[in-house]
């Protein structure tokens, strides 16, 4: 990836409404996305993540702050100069918005009618574009006639005909089944490739960040609250916020966790493939109790969290923590009211 980000965003806000009824949808956000990855934004309902994507574009008007895209400082062009630099920014939406009244052919084409393209060369991009997302034989049904997935697929291709360097992913998945998901994912992550195309990918589904994604920022009441790569934010959560999104179940469990020893964290970090907890227990003797696993496939590997109760009998901690320590488990420490230090 190149060092220079091909999107910059700096100390970005947008407030809507005035007064009583004024909103702050994003507080002062900094972000750098580089040339070539997908990158992540997760958030819960309501966090300002939608807006964050739209300031990308300009489709929301910040109140403050900067956002340059492949180099071009989008909040100081004019309205002209703005649709022209909006030509290397693709966006894709949960509801597809594709023109019920044109066929899949005639979708693909629209944005470059817009932009002056001959008729010709318009079709004749159009019908590259559906061969890139697998739908050629589907150039002339209407989106009426098209599954949800096929519907996506067209509003990928209509978002990538006039080759731009950005692709922009609102919830682009959340309309979709499991199966088709996958689908969807892997045609962004194989365009991705293929393409070179950056893509920024918003949802409130770690399963989507994990699937494709290089690096995920956490958004949480308009604010940034952490940023990593996908693997990193998985096995080291920093924020409270973030455990909450990673995981959800697992966070109740170990807050509502009756008394006893104190709790410790074993994380794995892609490169674990043995029974840590069972050799744990044989060669140290000691009671341990499991409180809360997960796991997750990343690139490949498996990453993963094990809570585990230690005897209440602290003479047998430093056994276990030099048996950790040998095996190079990494760990830590929970406290003992269940609060993350």
């Amino acid at each position: 990836m190149d060092a220079q980000p091909i999107i910059q965003i700096s100390g970005l806000s947008k407030i809507f409404g005035s007064g009583e009824s004024r909103v702050a949808a994003l507080q002062n956000v900094d972000l750098a996305i580089s040339q070539g990855e997908i990158f992540g934004v997760i958030g819960l309902s309501g966090a300002g993540k939608s807006t964050l994507v739209r300031c990308i574009n300009l489709l929301e008007k910040p109140t403050a702050g900067r956002v340059v895209v492949a180099g071009q400082e989008l909040t100081s062009l004019s309205e002209a100069e703005l649709r022209r630099a909006r030509l290397s920014i693709g966006m894709i939406f949960q509801g597809f918005n594709l023109l019920m009244q044109r066929t899949a052919l005639e979708n693909v084409c629209f944005p470059l009618e817009i932009a002056g393209w001959k008729r010709e060369a318009c079709r004749r991009r159009a019908k590259e574009m559906l061969e890139i997302v697998e739908l050629a034989d589907k150039e002339k049904a209407y989106p009426s006639q098209l599954s949800g997935g096929q519907k996506q697929r067209v509003a990928i291709a209509r978002a990538l005909a006039a080759n731009p360097q950005v692709l922009l992913c609102d919830e682009a998945t959340s309309a979709l089944d499991p199966t088709t998901t996958r689908s969807i994912l892997k045609l962004i992550k194989d365009l991705n490739a293929r393409l070179g195309v950056t893509v920024v990918v918003i949802t409130h589904e770690m399963k989507v960040v994990e699937q494709i994604c290089d690096r995920v920022a956490i958004i949480s009441h308009s604010r940034i609250v952490e940023v990593g790569p996908v693997a990193e934010i998985f096995l080291r959560p920093q924020t409270e916020v973030a455990r909450g999104l990673l995981y959800p179940d697992g966070e109740r469990t170990i807050h509502s966790f009756g008394s006893g020893g104190p709790l410790l964290r074993l994380l794995y970090d892609g490169n674990t493939d043995r029974p840590i907890i069972a050799s744990l227990a044989l060669a140290t003797g000691a009671p341990v109790s499991i409180v809360y696993s997960a796991s997750k496939h990343i690139e490949d590997k498996i990453y993963g969290h094990t809570v585990v109760q230690l005897p209440e009998d602290r003479n047998l901690i430093p056994a276990i923590l030099a048996y950790l320590d040998k095996e190079g488990v990494a760990y830590q420490w929970e406290s003992e009211a269940n609060q993350h230090v």
